[in-house]
């Protein structure tokens, strides 16, 4: 059978709830950040869990209201390693803190933490204890909490019925949102969204945001701003809650709004590093240690959806500075982002991890590390952006010879051999035999080469067609960081070659969503393809490519990577994988992927078997 070109595609038929292609990298950013995010959380969170007591289920020294949130970042952790790790933390804080649900005789704040800590574990486990466990907690917040007889409405802070606040209200406005988009059918007087939109036009009017559009505290005793502290955990919450607002209804303004508060926080809540500063440092107290990572969380879940640089640069430069310069030999992390590392206590280090936390990358079944060579894990010396995740030299654009991608230096791969996987391709074929490149991996602590190749330019042999290029290595001790490096070598007229994937073993036939081809859809800030039904209003193809050639006839398998954020509605199809004969059009193998085929919000594998 003669070798054709196949096509692999994931079409959307309704736009009914957002699905991700896994791995194209983070959106462009200007900044080489080369470090590993996954193996510093998974250090971070390692050392977080010393301070859980496993016999009772929560975290020495934290108020109960803390532990909410410090399941909260486990469950970043869980994300990250697709459902594999700290598993135990939410199960365990649920089962021996569940008497009383999670309601309280203190403050309706702390009961809040819990209902968005308990909706999220729905999501990440498909668990649906959890869930209802959420609209338990929010009827009680519903029911006891709200009134119009103070102040024309919104949420008391405690049950005494003594103040109405900011964070208290950003929490109730979050938490219906996030019930509703959970909630088939939810809608009408007394529906969770008209519990959000009813508390955002309370809260919009209540001059709890100043002119700065900073939020303070609360209301005074006469219903006006208090002028008290603008804590960054009320400026983060809020960010959640208008983003989903804006999810729900498609209005710009939920997403305007967000922007000018996230805006003006990381503008004036920052030290003279540029790093998120809290207004008490450097005294905070216990509940106060734990605010930034609030912020944080809430930021990146809005640059997930509009992909501001600004916040990116913003995460990346706090993720950074800790963990160079507020962290101990301990990878204990403390108040100061900026540093220099003070004390360890659980509330510094469940805030301190989650900037890391959002911007690592999610392990799957699919390869253990696959990212394009422009995510801005990785370093270039020289060279250009190419496309959405790939980076090319020329003999124009890179005219000394240097690294053109290095890093990103991961250490979380476990001891042994791998085969790590570069997609390279040149826009002229030649019979010349200078190496254009070299390729290489370098433990990264001892400056050893593990392994190296040359990559002349006669072995390619289409032009513009992505080949692969492996190199097999053996790490031999735990924890060693590892960084995989392409070196430009500066040949005279040398073509365009241009790097896109970089993939660990994960097999020659394995690619990046990002550098194939999108007729719609967007880079996603968790490293996927996406598409969502605000933005994406008609079916077409969310992902095609890449005209890959099959060795000969016989049973092969195209798997595909996907993750939906809500996944209990309903059973309609949602998307359509299909494999193609790209000479003639013939489909050979297809399936219709349905909402309900996904059991949470993680990545699921999907294979497709042909038949060559």
């Amino acid at each position: 059978m003669r070798k054709r070109p196949w096509m692999f595609a994931l079409v959307m038929l309704s736009m009914c709830l957002v699905v991700l292609l896994p791995r194209p990298g983070l959106v462009k950013a200007a900044s080489n950040v080369t470090t590993d995010y996954n193996a510093n959380d998974e250090q971070a969170v390692t050392a977080l869990q010393n301070w859980y007591n496993i016999n009772a289920g929560n975290w020495n020294s934290l108020n109960r209201w803390q532990w909410a949130n410090a399941v909260d970042a486990l469950e970043n952790t869980y994300t990250r390693t697709n459902g594999m790790e700290y598993g135990y933390g939410l199960s365990d804080t649920y089962d021996q803190n569940v008497s009383g649900n999670f309601i309280n005789d203190a403050g309706y704040d702390d009961e809040g933490w819990w209902a968005l800590a308990w909706i999220r574990a729905y999501d990440v486990t498909g668990n649906s204890r959890y869930l209802s466990m959420a609209r338990t907690i929010f009827n009680d917040m519903a029911s006891n909490g709200w009134d119009t007889t103070v102040c024309g409405g919104g949420m008391w802070w405690n049950k005494a019925k003594t103040y109405k606040n900011a964070i208290t209200n950003e929490l109730f406005l979050t938490i219906a949102a996030r019930l509703h988009q959970r909630t088939a059918g939810d809608s009408g007087s007394g529906s969770y969204l008209n519990w959000a939109t009813t508390e955002w036009t309370w809260f919009s009017n209540s001059g709890m945001i100043n002119a700065s559009n900073l939020i303070n505290d609360g209301l005074s005793s006469a219903c006006a701003n208090n002028q008290e502290t603008t804590w960054t955990y009320n400026q983060g919450i809020i960010l959640g809650g208008l983003t989903d607002l804006y999810k729900i209804t498609g209005n710009t303004s939920y997403l305007t709004k967000a922007e000018s508060i996230a805006n003006a926080a990381i503008s004036n809540l920052v030290s003279s590093a540029g790093t998120l500063r809290e207004p008490c440092e450097p005294s905070c107290n216990g509940d106060q240690e734990q605010f930034k990572g609030l912020f944080m969380r809430n930021l990146a879940y809005l640059y997930d959806v509009d992909h501001q640089q600004t916040y990116f640069h913003f995460l990346a430069t706090n993720a950074n500075s800790i963990w160079a310069n507020d962290r101990n030999s301990s990878n204990q992390l403390g108040l100061a982002w900026n540093g220099p590392f003070d004390s360890a206590t659980p509330a510094k280090q469940s805030s301190a991890m989650i900037p890391m936390s959002v911007l690592a990358e999610p392990w799957t079944q699919g390869a253990a590390f696959a990212r394009g060579a422009q995510d801005p894990a990785f370093g270039h010396n020289l060279g250009v952006a190419a496309g959405s995740q790939g980076w090319a030299c020329s003999a124009s654009t890179c005219t000394t010879a240097n690294h053109m991608v290095y890093g990103p230096y991961i250490s979380y791969l476990p001891p042994g051999t791998h085969t790590v996987h570069f997609h390279l391709s040149v826009n002229a074929t030649s019979s010349v035999t200078a190496s254009l490149v070299t390729l290489d991996v370098r433990d990264a602590n001892n400056g050893n080469t593990l392994a190296s190749s040359s990559v002349p330019w006669n072995v390619f042999t289409t032009a513009n067609a992505a080949q692969d290029f492996a190199l097999t290595y053996t790490n031999a001790t735990p924890g060693d960081s590892v960084e995989y490096r392409i070196y430009w070598n500066n040949v005279s007229g040398a073509p365009t070659l241009t790097a896109s994937d970089i993939v660990v073993d994960g097999g020659t036939s394995n690619w990046v969503a990002s550098n194939l081809n999108h007729n719609i859809g967007r880079l996603d800030s968790l490293n996927a393809w996406e598409v969502d039904p605000t933005r994406d209003t008609h079916s077409d193809f969310l992902s095609w490519g890449p005209y890959t050639a099959m060795p000969g006839a016989g049973n092969y398998t195209a798997s595909f990577e996907l993750k939906v954020d809500n996944f209990n509605l309903d059973t309609s199809t949602v998307a359509t994988i299909d494999v193609r004969d790209n000479e003639t059009g013939q489909v050979v193998a297809s399936q219709n992927i349905l909402r309900n085929n996904f059991p949470n919000t993680l990545y699921q594998l999907f294979p497709s078997t042909l038949v060559l």
